[in-house]
């Protein structure tokens, strides 16, 4: 599986030199709204909320080889929501969850009886690395793990033109390794084809 990121992630530039008939290549970039739930049994939370959302961002890059089948790349930042706790017995503590992800995919596209509406899927793989820091006696030991894990998208697209859309996407990053670190989002983005 370790090899197959790096095909991913490569396979849109080694593309452009091989379709004829194709759509060209796009950039695009968003925002990433994700929930987490941090709390701990047994703490209050004193400064920041335990439960909330965090926003982030995305980069991504594709090859359209047709308008119904891409490559695509892309990076996720998870953001680094914390909070800082009392336990039952006033002692004081933090916990901060965060981690970003490498993503490649292949991309199935089709209209939605309007050709300025469309909607699409994806289905892939990422690189997922998550990082758990804190301090307190109610916080497990800090720790970063790195995993290759199912990437899967499904969204809409709004074509501003034919050299612009808007995307929005439900997104799913693989399985929840970091506690409160929910791995599913929505993002929302922009994408220009060149």
């Amino acid at each position: 599986m370790r090899k197959l990121i790096p095909t991913l992630v490569l396979l849109p530039a080694l593309a452009s030199g091989l379709a004829h008939a194709s759509d060209g290549p796009y950039v695009g970039g968003g925002l990433l709204l994700r929930h987490y739930d941090l709390q701990q049994a047994g703490t209050t939370a004193t400064k920041d909320s335990a439960k909330g959302h965090v926003l982030s961002g995305k980069l991504l890059a594709g090859f359209e080889f047709n308008e119904h089948w891409a490559l695509e790349t892309g990076y996720l930042g998870f953001g680094k929501p914390g909070y800082d706790y009392l336990t039952t017995l006033g002692a004081p503590g933090r916990l901060a969850v965060g981690g970003h992800a490498w993503y490649g995919a292949l991309r199935a596209s089709w209209d939605l009886g309007n050709p300025s509406w469309g909607g699409f899927v994806k289905l892939g793989a990422d690189r997922l690395s998550q990082e758990v820091s804190g301090s307190g006696a109610q916080v497990q030991p800090a720790f970063s793990r790195r995993s290759t894990e199912l990437y899967v998208a499904a969204g809409l697209k709004y074509k501003l033109g034919p050299n612009a859309a808007v995307t929005v996407e439900l997104e799913h990053f693989g399985k929840q390794q970091a506690p409160g670190n929910a791995l599913n989002g929505v993002s929302t983005g922009l994408q220009f084809k060149f």
